[in-house]
């Protein structure tokens, strides 16, 4: 990452995208977990497992069930694969997935934010209901689609998986 990176990331901190109050987990309370969610327009699920294989988490399966745009930063081809082996479809008007072909981590996560940021570039110049417009309407069919192919895979009803904690 070059120096004017990190120097333009500084200048946004603190960057809070979560609640300040760290003595409550709120990824456990029902539904303020949702609440927490709909403050922002895209998640980056960042998987914890990399040891080349493609597990998927809560993390991955959080936005799909809050019904939100989403891309997952994890091990090789995560994003590809929820595509072409799960059903799911990617946000391709938002993202270019090249990043994720890249195998090494360091340079993975670098080209993931520069993706990022290319984005937030791409949507910086509209107000804040444009940006809802743009990302989540626009992405409407896909954001559905994702919702119940998760609905499909887990067997759960709607009101089911409002109530659980992914």
């Amino acid at each position: 990452i070059s120096i004017d990176t990190l120097n333009k990331w500084n200048k946004k901190l603190p960057l809070t995208v979560d609640t300040n109050n760290f003595q409550i987990n709120y990824g456990n309370l029902e539904p303020t977990f949702i609440d927490l969610f709909s403050n922002y327009l895209i998640n980056i699920a960042g998987e914890t497992n990399w040891s080349h294989n493609l597990f998927y988490s809560e993390k991955t399966y959080k936005p799909i069930g809050t019904m939100m745009p989403f891309l997952v930063y994890g091990n090789v081809g995560m994003n590809k694969d929820l595509k072409e082996r799960h059903g799911f479809k990617l946000f391709e008007n938002l993202f270019d997935y090249s990043w994720e072909d890249e195998c090494n981590d360091i340079k993975r996560i670098e080209k993931l934010i520069a993706e990022c940021d290319t984005l937030a570039e791409r949507l910086d110049k509209y107000s804040y209901k444009d940006k809802v417009d743009i990302i989540m309407l626009q992405n409407k069919d896909i954001i559905i689609h994702n919702y119940e192919t998760l609905l499909k895979a887990t067997r759960l009803t709607r009101q089911q998986l409002i109530t659980i904690n992914l």
